[in-house]
């Protein structure tokens, strides 16, 4: 039995892993992260070592039958803090979900809430995490009158405590679910460069990525969004 934590003392284990043979293979640890494990085999327990993830984003993270699932933490933000990890995940749709990649979402991760911003749809995980619906729009479309109350609900739900952990998404994980996560992480003090990286992240996923002639189409997507934001920042500038 291999266990890992957080923790010097073993307490609150992350994974807790039943191996058969000389190694262990541990998914969806955090970024930047510092470790504890041990092994426990015939009734013996060995020392504690350590090992370190390292510090690099996008954190993807492995659910079955979830594409393009990753932590919209792990970002360091203009002030030199981090935005936390374990809250938020944004993914594609969770049509195809596994028993297995729920066990992950549920137990594992934590999650709470699904928010689906497509607007409709089912809720694919399950008794024990509540479905949030909400029709958000995407790149310069949200700046219409008609769209920023789905903008404002969208964002209200982020700064509902209750809701955390919690995952959003919309069909590919990358148009909705790109402008939202923009938007989240912009607020939060991430850069602008780090914002526009992390924008084209899916389309290295299998549903976010698309035939070369389109990517032109994206690249204006974003420089929309972008050119969107600086207008509205300057129309409501005091």
């Amino acid at each position: 039995t291999v266990t890992v934590s957080e923790s010097l003392d073993l307490s609150l284990p992350v994974r807790v892993l039943t191996v058969n043979g000389g190694e262990a293979e541990v998914y969806n640890l955090k970024i930047g992260q510092k470790y504890y494990w041990s092994v426990t085999a015939d009734g013996k327990t060995s020392p504690t070592y350590t090992f370190t993830t390292a510090d690099g984003y996008p954190r993807f993270l492995k659910v079955d039958g979830i594409s393009n699932f990753r932590d919209l933490g792990g970002f360091t933000t203009a002030d030199g803090r981090r935005v936390r990890q374990g809250l938020a995940f944004r993914s594609a749709h969770l049509d195809a979900v596994t028993a297995a990649g729920k066990e992950t979402a549920k137990v594992e991760l934590g999650i709470k809430t699904d928010l689906d911003v497509r607007g409709g749809g089912s809720a694919p995980l399950g008794a024990g995490v509540k479905h949030v619906s909400i029709g958000m729009q995407w790149y310069s479309h949200i700046f219409t009158e008609k769209n920023y109350e789905t903008t404002r609900q969208t964002i209200a739900a982020f700064a509902d405590p209750a809701n955390y952990p919690m995952n959003f998404h919309c069909a590919v994980g990358r148009d909705r679910t790109g402008t939202t996560a923009f938007l989240i992480l912009g607020l939060l003090g991430v850069d602008e460069e780090t914002l526009i990286h992390e924008y084209y992240s899916p389309f290295f996923s299998s549903t976010g990525s698309c035939p070369k002639d389109e990517f032109v189409l994206h690249v204006a997507n974003i420089d929309g969004l972008m050119n969107g934001l600086n207008r509205f920042a300057k129309r409501t500038a005091p």
